[in-house]
C-alpha cells in the first residue's frame, strides 16, 4: 500500500475539519447537558407549583371556617345591648377623667394646660422674686414632725 502524499492545502482542510468536528461534538455535550438541566427546573417548577396551590386551597379553606364563625358572632350598630353599655361606661370615664382633672387644676396638683396630674419634672417651681413665701401649717408639720405634735410643758415644781 502506498501513502498519496498530500498537499499543505489539504492537510489544513483536514485539520480544520477534525477541529470543526471536535467542536460540534463539545457543542453538542453542552446542549445536552443544558437540555437535561432545563427538563429538571421544569419538573422542579411543576413540583412547586403543585405544592403552592396545595397551600393556597389549604389556607383558603382554614380562612373560609374562620370567615365563617367571624360572620356569625358579629353584631351591628348600636342596636346591640353590649355596644350601649360600653358606650355608657366610656361615656362615664370621660366626664369622671375630666372632674378630676378640674379638680386637680383647682386645688394646684394638675396642670392647667394639659388636665395632667404634675410629677416630680412637671411640678413648677415657686416664684421667690417677690421675697419669701408664707409657710403654711401643712408645710410646717411635713418638714418639722416634732413640732406639730402637743407641746408638754415640763415645769416641774
Amino acid at each position: 500500500m502506498s501513502k498519496k502524499p498530500q498537499t499543505r492545502d489539504s492537510l489544513l482542510a483536514a485539520l480544520a475539519e477534525l477541529d470543526n468536528s471536535t467542536e460540534v461534538s463539545r457543542l453538542q455535550a453542552e446542549i445536552a447537558r443544558l437540555t437535561a438541566e432545563v427538563s429538571s427546573l421544569v419538573s422542579q417548577r411543576t413540583a412547586l407549583e403543585k405544592e403552592n396551590r396545595s397551600v393556597k386551597d389549604t389556607l383558603s379553606a382554614i380562612h373560609g371556617v374562620l370567615r365563617g364563625g367571624e360572620l356569625r358572632q358579629r353584631t351591628y350598630g348600636t342596636s346591640s345591648t353590649r355596644a350601649a353599655n360600653l358606650q355608657e361606661v366610656a361615656q362615664r370615664t370621660a366626664t369622671l377623667a375630666s372632674a378630676q382633672a378640674r379638680l386637680g387644676i383647682q386645688q394646684g396638683t394638675h396642670d392647667p394646660d394639659t388636665g395632667l396630674p404634675y410629677t416630680k419634672d412637671t411640678k413648677p417651681q415657686r416664684d421667690l422674686s417677690a421675697g419669701a413665701p408664707q409657710v403654711t401649717e401643712g408645710e410646717l408639720a411635713a418638714f418639722f414632725p416634732a413640732l406639730s405634735g402637743p407641746t408638754v410643758d415640763s415645769i416641774e415644781e
